[in-house]
C-alpha cells in the first residue's frame, strides 16, 4: 500500500480526535506520503509547510517517521528523520494531534523551542520506555522550561534546568553521548544551585560528554568558556552521580569577577550565613585571575 497527496490548503479546521482542540491552520501546503510496507508503516512529508491563525509558521521542513513491527527475533523499532523544525510552530498544533498521551504531557511540561536543522532517531521498543536508542541532532537557539523545586526545598535539592539560546550539535545513545554546546545572550535556570536560578550568559562555548563509569553517570564539559557582566571564566567541570548530590570535581580560572556580586554565584549547599556574611562584607572590587579547585560531595561545599 502507498498513498500521496498533495496539498495547498486554506482556512483549514479539522479535529482528529473526539477529545482533542480543533486544529486550525491559515496555509497548509507540501505533500504526504503513507507505505505500509509488510510487518510496519513508513510516513513522509516533503515541503510541508503551514501557518497557524496565531501566525506562527512552519518554515517547510521533511519528516519521514518509520515503524517496523515486533517479532519473535526482535522488538518493535522506530525511526525517525527531520530537517528545518521550528520546535514552537509544532507546539502550536501538537495538542491537537493523536499523539500518545505521555508524548504531549512531556511536550507540555517542557514546551522546548527553537530550529532543528536536521534530527536523525532510532529507538526499540515504546519511546518512552526504549531497549536501546541513538539520536543526532543539530539545533539552533534551543530551549526548555526549567522544573519547579517543591516548596519548602532544601539545600541539596535540585528541579529540572532549563534554557534559552543554546546552539548544540548532539549525539547519544543509551550508553552516553556528547555535544557541543555554544550560546550567545542566553540564559540557563539552574533551580535548588542558586536563590536566583537564572543565570543571563553574554557567551558560553564548551564540550559536553556524559557516560556509566562503574555503574554512575558521569558528566564531564571540557574547556568551558563563558562570560558575562558579573564574570569571565574558562576551565574544566565534571560531575559523577553519586549519594545526596553527587561528586563535583571542578578547575575554574575567573579572568575576571565583580566581588559586589559574587554572593549571588554562592549555591545554595553552603551556610546561608556565610553566603549573607559575604554579601554584606563585599560591596566593590574587582578580581582578576582567581583559581578555583573544588573536590568533593556537592551537598558538602
Amino acid at each position: 500500500l502507498a498513498v500521496t497527496n498533495d496539498w495547498a490548503l486554506h482556512d483549514v479546521r479539522a479535529r482528529l480526535r473526539r477529545d482533542l482542540k480543533p486544529l486550525a491552520l491559515r496555509d497548509l501546503s507540501g505533500r504526504l506520503t503513507v507505505y505500509q510496507p509488510e510487518g510496519g508503516w513508513r510516513i513522509e512529508t516533503h515541503g510541508l509547510a503551514f501557518a497557524t491563525t496565531d501566525g506562527l509558521q512552519w518554515p517547510g521542513g521533511d519528516l519521514q517517521w518509520r515503524q517496523q513491527d515486533a517479532s519473535d527475533a526482535q522488538p518493535q523499532r522506530q525511526q525517525l528523520t527531520a530537517t528545518d523544525m521550528d520546535l514552537a510552530a509544532m507546539g502550536a498544533v501538537v495538542s491537537r494531534l493523536p499523539l500518545p498521551e505521555a508524548l504531549l504531557q512531556q511536550w507540555q511540561t517542557l514546551q522546548p523551542s527553537g530550529r532543528v536543522d536536521s534530527l536523525q532517531a532510532d529507538w526499540q521498543g515504546p519511546w518512552e520506555a526504549p531497549q536501546g536508542f541513538r539520536v543526532q541532532a543539530r539545533v539552533r537557539d534551543f530551549g526548555v522550561q526549567p522544573g519547579r523545586l517543591p516548596a519548602g526545598a532544601g539545600p541539596g535539592e535540585l528541579a529540572r534546568p532549563g534554557v534559552r539560546g543554546l546552539n548544540l550539535r548532539l549525539q547519544a545513545d543509551a550508553q552516553g553521548g556528547k555535544a557541543e554546546l555554544d550560546m550567545s545572550n542566553g540564559r540557563w535556570w539552574l533551580p535548588g544551585v542558586w536563590d536566583d536560578p537564572e543565570l543571563v550568559l553574554g557567551g558560553l562555548k564548551t564540550a559536553l560528554s556524559w557516560s556509566r563509569v562503574q555503574g554512575q553517570w558521569q558528566v564531564r564539559a571540557r574547556e568551558v568558556r563563558l562570560f558575562n557582566a558579573d564574570v569571565q571564566a574558562r576551565g574544566d567541570v565534571t560531575w559523577t552521580d553519586g549519594p545526596g548530590a553527587g561528586h563535583l570535581d571542578l578547575d575554574l580560572v575567573a579572568q575576571r569577577a565583580n566581588l559586589a556580586r559574587l554572593s549571588r554565584y554562592l549555591p545554595r549547599v553552603l551556610d546561608a550565613e556565610v553566603r549573607r556574611y559575604l554579601a554584606l562584607a563585599l560591596q566593590q572590587g574587582q578580581a582578576r585571575d582567581v583559581k578555583v579547585r573544588i573536590q568533593g560531595p556537592a551537598d558538602e561545599l
